[in-house]
């Protein structure tokens, strides 16, 4: 990545190196972003403990989903102390907050989150927001596992956006140069209705993410992928930062450099690897989607 790494654009580092142990920046650039990811932290216990994808396990998880409130129990902060946010049917392996911290952004970046009436027509609905949107979280989130009859423990560092898919990308990773090494496709997140939009556009965007795997439950090549929605999508989005001049604030000139020769790519992720993936069954009821295509029919894509 050109400047600085992703944790730089917080402020108070210390705190989150009080939190981890250690220096956060002595954890690599290895990204992993899940947009629209509700409570489905199975992509994380994914990486952390499969053998296929171990020299490709990421070093900081990204989270974005704008409404968070209906996963909580209890009337419970849903990511609250000892909270569990995955555990396996055989109680195997279990993913627990070991700590969870609100974090904010720089100002200089100039980075304005959503809120509830966003967009009017398109992207946001007005009734998909809660208390905690807009807000940031750090999780230090503990992975407890039995490899060969012995106890394991990983502490795995999250970042949760309650932000718009989009917004996030159009207006945070893009115009900040932020690569995604990694990213998660599962039937576009949590799809409870906030934002109508697959999410095919951030593939339109893979050179610029730096994208290296995807990990999804549909053929990202299926000639059948209407593109006319996708460009609509995106020239929405554009015209919306035209409108709030987005463009002449500090740090969105690569972003109006991108849309500026933007075209449309039928097959972005065309030549690339394909091979079968499995997550691992989760027995929590708070995520709603678990039937047998987000189980057992995902698709790895890897750059050859």
């Amino acid at each position: 990545m050109k400047g600085r790494k992703f944790h730089q654009f917080f402020e108070g580092q210390n705190i989150l190196n009080e939190i981890l142990g250690f220096p956060i920046s002595d954890l690599p650039y290895n990204l992993c972003w899940y947009p629209s990811a509700g409570f489905d932290f199975r992509h994380i216990v994914h990486f952390e403990l499969d053998a296929d994808d171990s020299k490709y396990k990421p070093a900081i998880y990204l989270m974005t989903d704008p409404a968070i409130e209906l996963y909580s129990q209890n009337n419970l902060f849903p990511f609250h102390t000892d909270i569990n946010l995955f555990e396996s049917i055989d109680h195997s392996k279990k993913l627990t907050v070991k700590v969870c911290h609100q974090v904010y952004l720089k100002q200089d970046l100039a980075f304005l989150p959503f809120n509830a009436t966003t967009f009017e027509n398109g992207l946001l609905h007005d009734n998909f927001s809660d208390q905690y949107s807009g807000n940031v979280y750090f999780i230090l989130a503990e992975l407890t596992a039995f490899i060969k009859r012995r106890k394991v423990k990983i502490e795995i560092p999250i970042f949760y956006f309650t932000y718009e898919n989009m917004d996030f990308l159009m207006n945070f990773l893009l115009p900040n140069g932020i690569q995604i090494n990694h990213l998660i496709h599962v039937k576009d997140g949590s799809s409870y209705g906030g934002s109508g939009y697959p999410m095919h556009f951030i593939y339109q965007f893979r050179r610029q993410l730096k994208l290296k795997q995807v990990i999804s439950d549909r053929d990202l090549n299926d000639p059948n992928v209407d593109l006319e929605f996708v460009q609509a999508q995106i020239t929405e989005y554009f015209n919306f930062q035209q409108e709030n001049q987005f463009f002449g604030r500090r740090n969105s000139v690569v972003s109006e450099e991108i849309y500026g020769d933007f075209q449309t790519i039928q097959a972005p992720l065309a030549g690339w690897e394909r091979t079968r993936c499995v997550f691992p069954s989760d027995s929590l009821d708070r995520y709603q989607n678990f039937d047998a295509s987000s189980r057992n029919s995902l698709f790895r894509y890897r750059t050859v």
